[in-house]
């Protein structure tokens, strides 16, 4: 349910606790009990659409790190990289390659 306010603004937990109607600590407990962060909620999201997009060849990979509210392809690739492991390059190649 973050994915549409992701195209304005990067979402913060408040957004999200208003959104679910949740207090921010109700939220917060929330996500503990599932293993995972507000933070670390988000970059799953941004891995995701990033995925999506640096898989159609037609969007550029600096495009892809603006979309996924990066200031620069720069952060974007060492963010991506530590999510994959590979840089967005190297996964817009295994991809076209996979299929």
């Amino acid at each position: 349910m973050l994915v549409p306010y992701l195209d304005k603004y990067p979402p913060d937990i408040q957004l999200a606790a208003d959104i679910t109607g949740q207090s921010v600590r109700t939220l917060q407990r929330h996500l503990a009990r599932k293993g995972v962060t507000f933070p670390e909620l988000l970059d799953q999201i941004r891995l995701q659409r990033a995925m999506r997009l640096i898989e159609d060849n037609g969007v550029r990979l600096g495009d892809v790190a603006l979309d996924v509210r990066y200031s620069d392809s720069a952060h974007f690739n060492r963010a991506f990289r530590r999510w994959t492991g590979i840089s967005p390059s190297q996964y817009r190649v295994q991809r076209s390659t996979d299929g």
